[in-house]
């Protein structure tokens, strides 16, 4: 074999070992943007080096979608080697490390638009770690200003403008608070329900919460009642289940038209499930809101009011009145169960 042959037969075997990838995203600007192409070389996990940029399958059962991040941190585990890895636009790390099973390998080169960065340059490794440390102070600088501006800024208040959003609101409260207090709230009323009772479940959007859906799929029947639109009948039930709705109500009066429907429907020896947030306010935040309430022009939330991605998660209600609230309303609290930022109360008529 002559020279040439040896050295066609090194490129083809150097393209066997490398990949090309079009980016879908632009989780990696300024440096990769949308629509460039990468060259991936096949590497051993051992001899990847800190703020190189991977190639990687996020998800091992769908490998049509790799992703490319940036290595922030080599660990070693009793499994061998995994690899933290960040977008550099993105302001938290990936949730998952990347093992010697999702690799795919080493970015190597950076085309598109008329530009090309070879990473195995001292120039492109330069450029690449220059403009890795410059999105990171910018995402630094982003944190500080949100933060400084949830701390001193006057916030707007959220607008109800149709039943929409109010069902926004109950997928936007945090999804581990909710799944925690509903595997409580299950547990409290398996003690009460079998086959022959009568459940209901009440919602703003006329959809089954979690605790509703476990008995639904032990074979109970759960009916549900959307608030807004409830046509009065003589059906009673043994048991109405309120979860993700009381803390949603806009004010007072809309809470108590939920005590009254839940009145209208249930039975005179029933029981309501009751679920509603608990957090607390930061003391700065709670500050800041009082400062700004005694301006005439401020129109923005209480002290008290929670507030979540932009939404009212509770507006004027908290654990210091809602046990006077209930009463007020001829509801007798039969147990309370604080678990997380949750409170579950199981409560029974109070008829005199």
């Amino acid at each position: 074999m002559n020279n040439k042959h040896i050295e066609i037969a090194k490129k083809l075997i150097e393209q066997s070992n490398n990949r090309i990838f079009t980016v879908i995203s632009d989780s990696m600007s300024p440096l990769i943007l949308k629509g460039d192409n990468i060259i991936c070389n096949a590497v051993d996990i051992d001899k990847i080096k800190k703020y190189s940029l991977i190639a990687f399958h996020n998800d091992l059962h769908n490998k049509t979608v790799p992703t490319v991040h940036r290595v922030i941190k080599i660990l070693k585990t009793t499994n061998g080697i995994a690899l933290k890895t960040k977008g550099d636009l993105n302001s938290i790390c990936d949730k998952t490390s990347v093992t010697r099973d999702s690799l795919i390998g080493v970015v190597s080169k950076i085309t598109g638009d008329g530009k090309t960065i070879s990473l195995d340059s001292c120039y492109g490794k330069t450029l690449s770690i220059f403009l890795y440390f410059i999105s990171n102070f910018n995402n630094y600088f982003k944190f500080i200003t949100s933060k400084l501006k949830i701390l001193f800024m006057p916030e707007k208040e959220p607008d109800y403008k149709n039943n929409l959003q109010i069902i926004h609101q109950s997928i936007l409260i945090n999804t581990r608070d909710w799944t925690n207090t509903a595997k409580i709230n299950i547990d409290l009323l398996k003690q009460f329900i079998n086959k022959e009772t009568e459940i209901c479940d009440i919602s703003f959007d006329g959809g089954y919460c979690e605790e509703s859906f476990n008995f639904i799929r032990h074979g109970l029947k759960v009916d549900c009642n959307k608030i807004s639109s409830f046509i009065p009948s003589d059906k009673k039930y043994d048991i109405v289940i309120c979860s993700k709705v009381l803390n949603l109500a806009e004010n007072k009066q809309k809470r108590q038209e939920i005590y009254g429907f839940i009145k209208q429907i249930l039975k005179k020896d029933g029981y309501i499930l009751l679920s509603y947030i608990n957090k607390k306010n930061n003391f700065i935040v709670s500050l800041k809101r009082q400062i700004f309430s005694l301006s005439k022009i401020y129109n923005g939330p209480k002290k008290d009011d929670l507030i979540y991605n932009g939404f009212f998660v509770m507006k004027y209600l908290n654990g210091k009145n809602i046990k006077k609230e209930l009463t007020d309303n001829d509801f007798l609290i039969e147990q309370r169960i604080l678990s997380d930022n949750t409170v579950s109360l199981f409560l029974k008529l109070n008829l005199k």
